[in-house]
């Protein structure tokens, strides 16, 4: 039974409190990455509105149309529908109707997309895939006994053997560190037969709802075993005497971590390739 005879005092303090918990789910809706993705796009939709002197909501079709075609200045065919995707955002959330689905401006931009695909499209590049020969390659440029080289060249293993975007494996900052996302030293239990990663957060796992545990094979008598990689860049760091504390990879005694930006410039330095042509892993 809930009793309505309350005063009005106590209600208003409790309905603050519930919009400000509100608030707060409703701002951890998306995970950062995209929530930063969202941010960038929607950016972009405000300059061009206010260039412009457009209204961004509600929005009418034919300035719909051209912004659809100053996106094509920057942006490839394929990415045009994600920037298009937060102008429905937008509107849904300030309560109008999704711009995007109205008849007439459907018609036209399917249009207009053939046509921009017709005389913009280019193959997609690729980067080649890394193989073990690639990264014996690498190898050849580290100097294992040093703590850095050694933590960078775990990365490499780890996130080859595993199959691990750089968003698992290293973090942006030590700042950014999350101890209830990133995987920690102590996420990495070493066996005789090789490693087990404990995961429990990744693109596909955002909710804590589940743990994933990645087996990454010993390879004796090989300079690509991740589990020799692992070992060495721990007694390196001393990372073994922190074991269930620190970022997952180290490449000082003072624990600073290896992160993903270090990672990026650290790679065509140590390998003396152009960066534009050399990628481990995909973010």
């Amino acid at each position: 039974c809930i009793c309505l005879s309350t005063p009005a005092g106590p209600i208003h303090a409790q309905e603050q409190q519930l919009d400000l918990e509100l608030r707060k789910f409703r701002g951890h809706a998306f995970a950062q990455s995209t929530a930063a993705t969202y941010k960038s796009q929607l950016r972009c939709y405000i300059r061009f509105c206010v260039y412009f002197g457009y209204a961004p909501v509600p929005c009418k079709a034919l300035h719909l149309l051209r912004y659809i075609v100053f996106l094509t200045r920057t942006l490839s065919p394929t990415s045009i529908p994600c920037y298009l995707n937060v102008i429905r955002i937008l509107h849904l959330q300030y309560g109008f109707p999704n711009p995007l689905q109205e008849p007439l401006f459907k018609y036209q931009k399917e249009l207009l997309m053939r046509g921009i695909k017709r005389l913009k499209s280019n193959p997609a590049q690729q980067k080649l895939p890394i193989t073990p020969t690639i990264l014996k390659q690498l190898y050849g440029h580290l100097d294992i006994g040093n703590s850095m080289d050694a933590t960078f060249w775990a990365a490499c293993l780890v996130a080859f053997f595993s199959f691990f975007r750089k968003s698992n494996l290293l973090i942006l900052s030590g700042n950014a560190f999350d101890p209830q996302k990133h995987l920690r030293a102590g996420d990495i239990r070493i066996y005789e037969w090789g490693l087990m990663l404990i995961v429990r957060w990744s693109k596909t796992i955002q909710y804590r709802n589940r743990i994933l545990l990645v087996p990454v094979p010993r390879i004796d008598g090989s300079t690509l075993c991740p589990r020799a990689a692992i070992i060495n860049a721990f007694e390196l760091s001393e990372t073994v005497f922190h074991y269930k504390t620190i970022y997952l990879l180290s490449f000082t005694k003072n624990m600073a971590p290896l992160t993903c930006l270090l990672f990026l410039y650290l790679t065509p330095l140590i390998s003396n390739t152009p960066e534009s042509d050399f990628d481990l892993f995909p973010c």
